[in-house]
């Protein structure tokens, strides 16, 4: 299961992720076994310093999938239910949008997150990898550029 993101709301327009800015994550879930794997069930808590935008989880792909959360208001996880993917190469495609907060703690200069797959297949439980890199397995982190305002107080 691949996971790459992309910034899609560039509010500072320098072309790096930074505070207020929007990334959306596109997620590839392929079973290159050759059964279909039953009852998968797909699950996201984006990063503590963004928060999911409600109604934009997408699901797409040959095997009819279930969006069980992510698209409600209030919703801050995403999950999908997977009935059956077929094995030799079956696919589905889980994109979401999540929105930088306007403000994180100071010293966090990037943003990580990882989705989890699970079903009734040998691997009980598969995390999504960050194709950018050669590691296995590893979180998609996107770097920060940190711009936020000067915020300036005078007292007499």
């Amino acid at each position: 299961m691949t996971k790459a993101d992309i910034l899609t709301t560039d509010a500072q327009a320098d072309g790096v992720a930074g505070l207020g800015d929007t990334l959306t994550y596109t997620l590839v879930i392929e079973n290159v076994g050759n059964t279909t794997a039953l009852d998968a069930n797909f699950s996201d808590t984006p990063d503590l310093n963004t928060t999911l935008v409600a109604g934009s989880v997408v699901v797409s792909g040959a095997t009819p999938a279930t969006v069980t959360a992510g698209n409600g208001s209030g919703d801050t996880s995403v999950g999908v239910a997977i009935p059956a993917l077929g094995g030799g190469g079956e696919r589905v495609t889980i994109s979401f949008r999540v929105r930088i907060r306007d403000s994180v703690p100071e010293g966090i200069t990037q943003v990580a997150n990882q989705a989890a797959l699970t079903c009734g297949c040998p691997q009980g439980t598969v995390v999504s990898d960050d194709p950018a890199t050669a590691a296995q397995g590893d979180p998609t982190v996107t770097p920060l550029r940190r711009t936020e305002a000067p915020s300036i107080r005078a007292t007499k």
